[in-house]
């Protein structure tokens, strides 16, 4: 059997292995002097889910017989199937095709879908005797000349011998010299998978007899129960960067720290994990609370090369944010609010391509918003209030159709409003709190704008008059303009 011994009462089989379909077939021949004989069998599907175990067909003339059994132990996830044959050495052979379906029945613990982990196992050799000598070889392995051919051609049709599995495309050729073999594949419970075994085995030569045995295990990998902790679900590297993260941002004062540093705990509070449970998880998103305190983002943060969402807010953050940051290109989310970072927004921002969400309010930013930003095309939310921000209105903002939220309130940006800057690219829109001025855009003036839900600020600036159009004229707010387009509008002061 497979080597499901060794392991203690933790192995789950909680999908049983089930025979669905399957056929045991071949044949005896021999070229006695009598003439040829053939002594055919067929063992179907009722027969081998009894567990069959019977000696298919004798020829006393020239000593023939076969022995074929399907052994089942469903509770240890597995199937045997053996053939054993002893033939008289005159001019024999023997020959099987076995045809045979399982599937794993869907259960509770283990529904259809859940992927399983087979193994096949081979093992067929021919044991030759005479003069009260014999060993053990491979099938179709000549025996130092005692044989017809290197490859044991039958004499009666020129067939060469094989041993051969076939299951899912894969082939394991057994062959001559290999004694033992196997190969595993992945299946999904509920789906049935058929293994195809073929033998054709020649005994000639001037011993007594000869035996050839062939067998093949079928037999699911069982499943044994992973060490518990985070530390053993996630790579070593992820692991001791969250340990770094911990002590360069303060994690004693953390509002929620839950399971932190503790490697035996199943969660660590704000820390989410792709694929948990299976041993092979990866950090995916991480949100962490500060108290205020000081601190820095360490440059390990690059060892988490799977997150999706990083959020760290309620920090006094020294230093810029460290360039490693922007190898995260699996981010889609990405808040570094109220950290109190000071200096330019970092260009490499823009080599976040797959950034939906970006909030950098709240901190001390100054200078222009870098060119950069038009690399994040999928941006759809982006957040820049509460900084000291300064320049004209980002023209990088204007290919970057997704966006449907921008909030620049409380800036130092100024001059006029771009033409191409309308409303009907936005659910919301705050420019409240800087130095712009001029006219405003003539999308404002009687254009379509998309509904309640929609909130605009403009006030605390410099605006003269609405842009108007000579064909339109009119002021602001234009005719068709109704109170309920808004569930804000500020345009005071």
């Amino acid at each position: 059997m497979l080597a499901l011994l060794g392991f203690a009462g933790d192995i789950i089989y909680a999908a049983p292995l089930e025979l669905v379909s399957g056929s045991v077939t071949g044949q005896l021949r021999t070229d006695a002097t009598n003439g040829l004989e053939v002594q055919p069998y067929n063992v179907g599907t009722t027969a081998l889910r009894s567990s069959y175990n019977q000696t298919l067909a004798q020829n006393y003339k020239t000593d023939l017989t076969v022995f074929a059994r399907l052994a089942a132990s469903p509770g240890n996830g597995s199937y045997t199937i053996n053939h054993t044959s002893n033939l008289r050495v005159l001019t024999n052979d023997v020959a099987f095709d076995d045809q045979l379906t399982f599937r794993f029945v869907p259960t509770a613990e283990e529904p259809a879908g859940t992927p399983k982990l087979v193994k096949i196992t081979g093992h067929g050799y021919s044991t030759n005797l005479w003069n009260g000598f014999g060993g053990n070889q491979g099938i179709g392995e000549d025996s130092g000349g005692e044989l017809l051919a290197p490859d044991w051609v039958s004499p009666i049709d020129n067939t060469p011998s094989v041993f051969k599995v076939t299951v899912n495309g894969q082939v394991m050729d057994l062959t001559r010299n290999h004694l033992a073999d196997h190969f595993t594949f992945e299946v999904n419970v509920g789906d049935s998978f058929t293994v195809d075994i073929e033998l054709f085995a020649i005994a000639m030569g001037r011993g007594t007899w000869k035996g050839v045995s062939a067998s093949v295990t079928i037999a699911e990998v069982p499943k044994v129960p992973l060490p518990s902790g985070l530390r053993n679900q996630i790579p070593e590297s992820e692991y001791q960067a969250l340990i770094s993260l911990y002590h360069s941002l303060g994690g004693p004062g953390w509002y929620f720290r839950t399971g932190w540093l503790d490697p035996d705990a199943e969660e660590w509070f704000g820390v989410g994990v792709k694929d948990l449970g299976t041993g092979e998880g990866t950090v995916d998103s991480i949100e962490i609370l500060g108290d205020g305190d000081g601190g820095v983002i360490p440059s390990s943060i690059q060892d988490l090369p799977n997150l999706v969402s990083l959020t760290l807010t309620g920090f006094d953050i020294s230093g810029p944010i460290p360039t490693e940051l922007g190898s995260l290109v699996n981010l889609r989310s990405l808040s570094l609010s109220a950290i109190s970072i000071s200096g330019p927004i970092p260009p490499w921002i823009g080599n976040l391509t797959r950034l939906r969400f970006l909030s950098l309010g709240g901190n001390r930013f100054s200078g222009e918003i870098p060119d950069s930003f038009e690399n994040l095309v999928e941006l759809e939310n982006l957040g820049l209030e509460d900084n000291k921000l300064s320049g004209a209105f980002p023209d990088c903002i204007r290919d970057l159709s997704k966006i449907r939220y921008l909030n620049l309130e409380n800036n130092s940006f100024s001059g006029q409003l771009p033409e191409w800057l309308g409303l009907k690219r936005f659910f919301y829109l705050s420019l409240a709190n800087n130095k712009f001025s001029g006219l405003l855009p003539r999308d404002l003036n009687g254009a379509p704008i998309m509904g309640v839900e929609n909130g605009l600020t403009l006030n605390d600036n410099y605006f003269s008059e609405m842009d108007q159009d000579p064909a339109v004229g009119g002021t602001f707010p234009a005719d068709g303009l109704t109170d309920d387009e808004f569930f804000l509008l500020a345009l005071r002061e």
